[in-house]
């Protein structure tokens, strides 16, 4: 057994979900909670809705087998992902609103994306649509009736056994669909007290087709789903009053949701209350250490008497920062308490600017800066250059920070360390153009290989690529 790994979410569905009203209080409207520059609400589709379903006159016709011949009640069903609509079609980028050398596939990107994923399976978003769905006659034969043109892919599953089958072209006649291997998802579902938890709506996500399968824990906190195909899964648990979780879909997990947390963040100037400061939230690390996944900041402004409010957290680790003007602070929190209060004094922490060149002196646009403290290089900042090779980090906290620069066709050097205090300038990175490497992978008869990854090191510097062939 394995725990979950737990992972955000954007919290406009978590208010929806935990029947609380979204936070971030001050004396000004409150900003709403943002995924990097795209504000989302509660009220708002985080994909464009599908277009209507397309009408047509095809069908798919054949027969479904199991291990003793034609099975009989088996529900088959017909779907297919719409291109910008559908979960499995969207690329890392467009789920993270970042194109900086993100895989394409969403398939290699989810722990990184899980946020956005989250939300979405919250939500009801991204499935692909289903256009037809029947049961098998006595003889084991189906007919998906009025397709339009087009590929689909065939589901089939009966109380013991599944099936999957892509891109079967709208007028097909005379398949032959076998059930075979499948398997099941189970878990138990706990509160931080060790309580089973009865009601949680647990849901399967088919990572490469986008297809949903719903079922509700039960009073000893279990559940079981299946039988599915065999595939990738990821599994997101919700319950009123809960935070969510997203799980890797293991075939037996044991999952703990938590109660939402608040904190309230009180910002001072040389003592006095410090009105119209800026405050950022992020969270940083779980239970079982730092996060795999870039998690959305949450923006507020402080009231007149310095204050801001944000809820519902996770009780995990936070980073802090506040800014007003030239005055800056940071702080990192644990909010394990059901309201926890912090006091940030202005004046402990600073930005760096400065940009990123290439050896001719033209500027990097799209590198990506990181610094971090000592032995928190898991809790590293991070900045990206604009067209002119500028960026703006932090604000970071006194002391010395290891900076690195990453830029696709660029070498990437070691750490450069440098000690921030009140007297730092603008740090600035010159970079040495990477040498492209090209090649063939093939077996020992000379044919090639697809789908290997390779990567290349040296002794001083790491060449900043990954390929696949």
């Amino acid at each position: 057994m394995r725990k979950g790994t737990r992972l955000g979410v954007v919290l406009g569905v978590l208010a929806l979900l935990l029947g609380l009203g979204l936070s971030m209080r001050s004396g000004q409207p409150a900003p709403s909670l943002q995924r990097q520059s795209q504000a989302v609400r509660p009220d708002t589709r985080l994909l464009p809705a599908p277009p209507p379903r397309p009408e047509g006159d095809l069908h798919v016709r054949g027969v479904v087998l199991g291990e003793q011949g034609p099975a009989p009640r088996v529900r088959v069903s017909a779907t297919r992902a719409e291109a910008g609509h559908t979960l499995s079609t969207l690329s890392c980028g467009d789920l993270l609103q970042r194109h900086d050398e993100l895989p394409a596939r969403l398939s290699d990107c989810l722990d990184e994306a899980a946020s956005a994923v989250l939300e979405l399976v919250l939500s009801r978003q991204g499935e692909a649509l289903v256009y037809a769905e029947t049961v098998t006659a006595d003889d084991g034969s189906f007919s998906l009736e009025g397709l339009p043109d087009g590929d689909f892919t065939l589901w089939a599953a009966d109380s013991r056994r599944a099936g999957m089958w892509p891109d079967i072209a709208a007028g097909a006649e005379g398949l032959t669909l076998r059930l075979g291997a499948r398997r099941w998802l189970e878990g138990l579902v706990s509160g931080e007290d060790g309580v089973p938890l009865a009601g949680v709506r647990v849901t399967a996500l088919h990572t490469e087709h986008t297809r949903f399968f719903d079922t509700v824990s039960g009073t000893d906190g279990r559940y079981r789903l299946g039988p599915l195909p065999l595939a990738d899964y990821r599994v997101a648990l919700s319950k009123e009053g809960w935070l969510p979780e997203l799980t890797h879909g293991a075939p037996y997990e044991e999952t703990t949701l938590r109660r939402p947390r608040r904190l309230v963040v009180r910002v001072r100037s040389q003592g006095a209350p410090a009105a119209g400061a800026e405050v950022r939230l992020r969270r940083l690390e779980d239970a079982r250490g730092a996060s795999p996944i870039h998690l959305a900041e949450q923006v507020a402004t402080t009231d007149a008497e310095g204050r801001v409010t944000f809820e519902p957290l996770w009780p995990f680790v936070h980073r802090l920062t506040a800014s007003l003007g030239t005055s800056h602070a940071i702080a990192r929190v644990e909010p394990h308490a059901p309201e926890t209060q912090v006091v940030l004094e202005l004046g402990n922490a600073l930005r760096v600017e400065g940009t990123v060149r290439d050896r001719e002196g033209r500027p990097v646009a799209g590198a990506r800066v990181r610094a971090h403290l000592a032995g928190e290089s898991e809790e590293a900042h991070e900045a990206t250059t604009d067209t002119a090779g500028h960026y703006l980090l932090g604000p970071l906290a006194r002391g010395s920070h290891a900076f690195q620069v990453f830029a696709s066709g660029y070498l990437t050097e070691e750490p450069r360390w440098l000690k921030l205090g009140p007297e730092t300038g603008p740090v600035d990175f010159v970079l040495a153009p990477a040498a492209p490497i090209e090649g063939q992978v093939v077996d020992e008869e000379g044919r090639p290989l697809a789908g290997f990854l390779l990567s290349s090191s040296c002794p001083r510097v790491r060449l900043a690529w990954r390929a696949t062939t």
